[in-house]
């Protein structure tokens, strides 16, 4: 029976991943049964128990498809890891989806929303607009703040940035009363 040695820069990146998960819940590893480290489901939770997010471990690497949830259990992000640790992108052709916590849009109230776009993380989005429009992003929940200054037709654009390179994925049209 062959006994397996974890190299320290493999164990150093488990001790990682669990570390980065370590104030949630608890996280699981679900084994293939045939390589405990070399292809395993890993699964994080929020503290309510809910799943924050899942995916295929391989090599101490995320591979294939992943998901990630906001603390409400809504979709945040799904998107694939290529051989090398690196977010697969296929924006073409997709229409930006919004949702707002509220649906009639008025001049001068704030308003939280979460954009989505498939395969991209909202971490990676730029929004911009020339309207008359106040905007920020929450890095910790993934939501952008808006507040509308006037009333009428308001677009905003949506950017994927990637590390050099960058991308338009489309316009976002919102009617403000």
């Amino acid at each position: 029976m062959a006994i397996k040695i974890i190299n320290s820069f493999t164990l150093i990146l488990i001790c990682l991943i669990i570390f980065a998960c370590s104030h949630k819940k608890k996280t699981e590893y679900q084994d293939d049964q045939s390589n405990l480290i070399q292809d395993s489901t890993f699964v994080c939770y929020f503290d309510s128990g809910a799943i924050k997010e899942k995916g295929i471990l391989k090599d101490s690497s995320k591979i294939g498809l992943w998901k990630e949830w906001y603390s409400d259990g809504k979709l945040k992000w799904k998107g694939y890891f290529d051989e090398n640790n690196n977010r697969e992108i296929n924006i073409s052709q997709q229409i930006p989806d919004i949702v707002f916590n509220n649906t009639e849009l008025e001049v001068g109230k704030e308003y939280l929303a979460r954009i989505f776009v498939d395969g991209l993380h909202p971490k990676d989005m730029i929004i911009t607009t020339k309207d008359n429009v106040s905007m920020f992003y929450n890095k910790e929940n993934d939501y952008f703040k808006f507040k509308f200054r006037k009333n009428g037709t308001v677009i905003l654009k949506v950017y994927a940035v990637i590390p050099s390179e960058e991308y338009y994925v489309g316009n976002i049209v919102l009617n403000i009363n």
